[in-house]
């Protein structure tokens, strides 16, 4: 995969830089809200750690906050979720990067209860450390994630296709996208192929020792690590119907509210084909019975959303087309991704109903 993200925060210096959660101190959390304008002559008083967790990633906690003067919760969060990210020059910058530079922009356009987006008040990448944190509104009071096992509601589906049509329709052709990363270049489109194909040369001789990989899903395998579907490969280099996507759109990454849902984990984002957001998220994820009788109702809704918001030029039985192509390019994604303990976890199975989804919508036909 290549890495199209502009990260230029080299130049930025921080005040400060939290490294562990248990560094988190009222005195330092005063200090970086002043610097970042959210207090003014207010100080933070005390701190309550409600939950943390660490994960491979680095550390997560939600922290209840409280002030010296109750009128700085007119600007100041009263509870907070950190995040602290090891160092990884590539996605700790790039998270940063869409807190700090993407998503304020998009806020000033749409309602908070539209915008599947978690307010954040500080975002911060240091560069020799390679170390980054961000801190949110703690949402978990009235947002949850997802049950594992458990399909999501009806309406919950509607809302993250609503969601994801507001944030690609911000970007849909937008003069300043290449502001914030590069379009893909001839040489990189042809070496994401190229390691395509050696994932699946490995992936296939693995499987076919095991008996576990049949005739058709050798042939969709095929297919998609040796090309590109129709006008895929020549859109993304003129940046035509091109917008910023979130890039790993599992059911994981959104937070559920009875009426609203938010995306997490923004360390992925990249320039691409909004449906390929769409395809990851149903075609990967969704139950078989769900995704049969409420695919394509779901992928209207989405394209609804994005003519409601002004996205021109742009047909449905295209954006259809454009969904089937990108199920194409999410088992390629998954596919590079590959290791032996695919069959250990449920890594495979999103591949397999991804196969079954590309077989069912004839897929094929636009890589022929």
């Amino acid at each position: 995969m290549c890495d199209d993200t502009l990260i230029d925060l080299s130049q930025k210096e921080t005040a400060m830089l939290f490294t562990r959660l248990d560094e988190v101190t009222p005195q330092l959390l005063t200090l970086i809200f002043k610097e970042h304008g959210i207090l003014n002559t207010q100080q933070v008083t005390t701190i309550r750690l409600l939950e943390a967790a660490e994960t491979k990633e680095g550390e997560r906690g939600s922290f209840l906050v409280h002030y010296d003067d109750v009128r700085a919760l007119k600007n100041a969060p009263r509870r907070i979720f950190m995040k602290i990210n090891k160092p990884n020059a590539e996605w700790g910058a790039k998270e940063v990067r869409f807190y700090q530079d993407i998503a304020p922009q998009m806020f000033k356009r749409y309602r908070p209860q539209d915008f599947p987006v978690i307010p954040c008040h500080v975002a911060e990448y240091e560069p020799e450390s390679g170390y980054s944190f961000v801190i949110l509104d703690d949402i978990s009071e009235h947002f949850k994630p997802a049950r594992n096992g458990q399909p999501l509601s009806q309406f919950h589906y509607e809302k993250v296709m609503e969601g994801l049509g507001h944030l690609h329709a911000y970007w849909w052709n937008n003069a300043h996208l290449t502001d914030h990363a590069e379009l893909p270049t001839a040489e990189a489109l042809d070496k994401q192929l190229e390691a395509y194909q050696a994932s699946y040369a490995a992936f296939k001789a693995h499987m076919l020792d095991l008996g576990r990989l049949g005739v058709g899903q050798q042939q969709v395998l095929e297919a998609v690590v040796s090309k590109w579907p129709h006008s895929f490969r020549e859109r993304l280099l003129a940046g035509k119907d091109v917008t910023l996507i979130h890039r790993d759109t599992h059911p994981n990454n959104f937070m559920y509210a009875p009426r609203e849902v938010k995306i997490v984990d923004w360390q992925n984002w990249r320039l691409g084909m909004g449906t390929t957001d769409l395809a990851y998220f149903i075609a990967c994820f969704a139950p078989d019975n769900i995704r049969k009788f409420q695919e394509k109702r779901l992928v209207q809704r989405y394209y609804d959303t994005l003519l409601r918001l002004g996205v021109k030029n742009y047909t449905w039985d295209a954006c259809w087309d454009d969904y089937r192509a990108s199920i194409g390019r999410c088992i390629a994604f998954l596919l590079n991704a590959w290791t032996p303990d695919w069959l250990r976890d449920d890594r495979w199975l999103r591949a397999e109903r991804a196969i079954k989804a590309f077989e069912e919508l004839d897929g094929l036909s636009l890589y022929a």
